[in-house]
């Protein structure tokens, strides 16, 4: 039946002819569609903004082997030819010795001799172009002819900051005190790999030179190099180093890792997701029932059709040919207008506001709106999927219509009372599930409360899912059987006769679309819930007056891996005069790992020094009572080695994971 032509033209008439009950359908399916289309474009732009963020500056760079001893900067030249060696025999690995130090470069005017413009924070790096040519190929075309002594490669982000263009001359100076070098702008490169490597430290830009001009800069011997970059021959292969030998004279860092960690920062995104779904389900809810109020506006002629000849599945059929026709005009209306309102939230969101989106998330990754045909596409094949299951279901429901009490002109609901001992023994069975439900909730949630993790998640939700829907469904129960309760109190209140009799009736006879109505309202309440729970979560974890923001009582620190990157650091804030306005003091802390359990992880141990206790405003929650003070724990910690200060999350835990108590306990 559904294969005919005429089939499908009565139903675009009825549409026609219905203009603004069809527009209304079609808006109740279009607004699931839009938000799915909209999470689709903000999950995408975030997913594909952060990859082309790694891939800009990372590239084939996996891993950065840096000298293991702290007081040695570089790998002397005698022990870098031994690790070059030994991991160019090793298939899995591509690998480039790199010399680099930080710097700046100064735009110059068209005579050479003034400065028009200075970008600092630079890394400058050379390393051996026929060894780059194999480590980065997507670039090989900047490898293949190298560069001269007075030649260097710019990003095309510096470049642009500095306008400067291929050809222009620039002056490059190190912070290794070596005398600026003139040196002329061969290329300016895409941001892809080695042109747009920034370390892990936090540089503002990438200058390429060829490996004597970078000695040149740095004062490096022949043959040594600060550090080797390494990445996988198989993009496919794990992102943890492998096992090289015992005795290692170098320490890796894990780049693409901590990459990938700080482009997965923005996961708040699973919360608009997790909003989107609460809206499409209350979509769904509201599609459900506009179809059964579009089935029930057919049932006289649904109910003639029947009366002369028709089945109950060619009636289902001609009424799902008018429902898929609204999915699908809804599935289209909604991804169409979900794709724009994506991309413009994204670009309202992480573009004109990436200062604030920073903040609150802790990341600097660029987000840009992503728009994909093909997914978006999908996007609206899931959504048309959705809303035909839900219109086949209401074409179940439509052939089922009763002949000659549609005829007759009885309302919807009222053939329903010739099954009266059935319905009350759905309501009982029903009653009993919520009743199980909630009692289940109320048991997991104030007598066994489980610990959430992984296994717990699922059960836990489906407890309180089931215990929302119970409670809402014995209470619109009990509305229909205390009729006569509710409307002596309707009618202390001023309620007629006529309005009390139908908002007791119609819960009776139609207890699964005020169920639906109810639940609207329900989600309604949820979302409003859920946006205030979470913008005041948000809201009061970064205001500073509420959430501490510093480290170790400290507004900031700054980090070094060597003696004289430690020294570099003194001496700049001792000789920086706007350094020492804005610094009121600074105390040096070398951390180490210590076990404090057989199992479990490492945990950070931080000595405690005169200048610590001196500057940091870190609070204690609780001290031993011994001490009348704060500083009189710190310097008591200071002074004996058997004192420690442990953090809030150890104190009371289960005795199994760690041996941690109260204050003034042994551990």
């Amino acid at each position: 039946m559904i294969r005919s032509p005429l089939v499908w033209k009565m139903a675009w008439l009825n549409l026609r002819s219905r203009p603004r009950q069809s527009l209304l359908s079609i808006l109740g399916g279009a607004i699931g569609a839009a938000l799915i289309a909209m999470s689709t474009v903000l999950y995408l732009s975030v997913e594909r903004s952060g990859q082309a963020w790694i891939d800009a500056h990372y590239g084939p760079i996996d891993w950065e082997l840096r000298p293991v001893d702290p007081r040695s900067e570089t790998f002397d030249a005698g022990t870098a030819a031994k690790l070059i060696d030994t991991l160019r025999h090793r298939p899995e690995l591509r690998i480039l010795p790199t010399i680099q130090q930080e710097g700046a470069v100064y735009s110059l005017d068209g005579t050479g001799a003034e400065t028009t413009g200075a970008k600092t924070g630079i890394l400058v790096i050379g390393f051996p172009f026929d060894m780059a040519k194999t480590f980065n190929p997507e670039n090989e075309s900047l490898w293949a002819n190298g560069l001269q002594d007075d030649e260097l490669v710019l990003d095309r982000y510096t470049a642009g900051e500095l306008g400067v263009a291929e050809g222009d001359v620039v002056s490059l100076a190190t912070a290794g005190g070596q005398p600026q070098k003139l040196l002329r702008v061969q290329h300016i490169a895409e941001e892809q790999g080695l042109a747009g490597y920034r370390g892990s430290g936090a540089y503002t830009g990438t200058a390429i030179v060829n490996e004597r001009t970078a000695r040149e800069l740095t004062g490096l011997e022949d043959g040594a190099y600060h550090a080797v970059l390494a990445g996988r021959a198989d993009k496919s292969a794990s992102l943890i180093f492998p096992y090289i030998g015992n005795d290692p004279v170098y320490n890796v860092e894990h780049l693409k890792q901590q990459a990938e960690v700080k482009a997965g920062q923005a996961d708040y995104v699973l919360w608009f997701v997790a909003l989107s779904c609460i809206a499409v389900l209350s979509g769904t809810v509201l599609m459900q029932q506009m179809m059964r109020m579009l089935a029930d506006n057919r049932r006289e002629t649904y109910g003639i059709l029947r009366a002369i000849g028709l089945s109950r599945r060619q009636v289902g059929g001609i009424f799902l040919a008018e429902a898929s026709l609204l999915a699908l005009l809804g599935a289209l209306a909604g991804t169409a207008a979900g794709t724009v309102f994506g991309a413009a939230a994204v670009d309202w969101l992480f573009v004109r506001h990436a200062d604030i989106v920073a903040r609150i998330s802790g990341g600097n990754i660029p987000v840009y709106p992503y728009l994909s045909f093909g997914y978006q596409t999908a996007a609206a094949a899931v959504s048309f999927l959705f809303l035909l299951l839900i219109s086949i279901d209401a074409a179940r429901k439509a052939g089922k219509i009763p002949i000659m009490e549609t005829i007759r002109g009885m309302p919807p609901g009222a053939e329903s009372i010739s099954s009266a001992a059935r319905l009350r023994m759905k309501d009982l069975l029903m009653a009993i599930a919520a009743a199980l439900f909630i009692g289940i909730h109320l048991y997991l949630l104030f007598l066994d409360t489980p610990e959430l993790d992984l296994g717990s998640v699922a059960p836990v939700s489906l407890s309180w899912l089931g215990a929302c829907l119970g409670t809402l469904y014995l209470l619109l129960l009990a509305v229909s059987r205390l009729d006569r309760l509710l409307g002596f109190g309707f009618r202390m209140m001023g309620w007629s006769d006529s309005a009390i009799l139908l908002a007791s009736r119609y819960p009776r006879l139609r207890k699964g679309r005020t169920f639906a109505v109810a639940l609207l309202f329900g989600l309604l309440m949820l979302t409003v819930t859920f946006v205030v729970s979470l913008v005041s979560y948000f809201l009061a974890y970064h205001e500073a007056s509420r959430t501490d923001q510093t480290v170790l009582g400290f507004g900031g620190y700054v980090g070094y891996r060597t003696e004289a990157e430690h020294d570099r650091i003194l001496a700049a804030i001792e000789k920086d005069a706007e350094l020492d306005r804005e610094i009121e003091g600074y105390a040096v802390s070398e951390p180490y790992m210590l076990m404090f359990s057989p199992k479990g992880h490492a945990q950070a141990v931080v000595p405690v020094t005169e200048s610590f206790i001196g500057l940091s405003s870190l609070p204690l929650i609780e001290r031993d009572p011994r001490y009348k003070s704060d500083r009189e724990a710190w310097e008591a910690v200071m002074r004996d080695p058997k004192q420690v200060i442990l953090p809030e999350y150890m104190i009371n835990r289960n005795a199994e994971e760690a041996p941690f108590g109260r204050p003034d306990e042994e551990i």
